[in-house]
């Protein structure tokens, strides 16, 4: 069972980090571009939501394949 939760955890934390590269660089070329404040702060937020995401899909995996080492050994 937990090696279940590692794997799709896993998946889950690679794909929110690609998605993070991808708006870090639309961030950038924003910036780069001089655009809008709002468009700025809407690129920001985004930037901000997937990166806690990957973070805790991060802690999720880890957790997950711990425990899962610990019962398997």
């Amino acid at each position: 069972m937990w090696q279940k939760i590692w794997f799709i955890s896993n998946m889950g934390f690679v794909a929110t980090l690609i998605w993070y590269m991808f708006l870090q660089r639309a961030y950038a070329d924003a910036l780069h571009r001089k655009d809008s404040p709002e468009l700025l702060s809407r690129h920001r937020r985004r930037r901000t939501f997937a990166a806690i995401g990957a973070i805790l899909l991060f802690i999720l995996m880890a957790a997950a394949f711990l425990t899962n080492m610990r019962l398997n050994g």
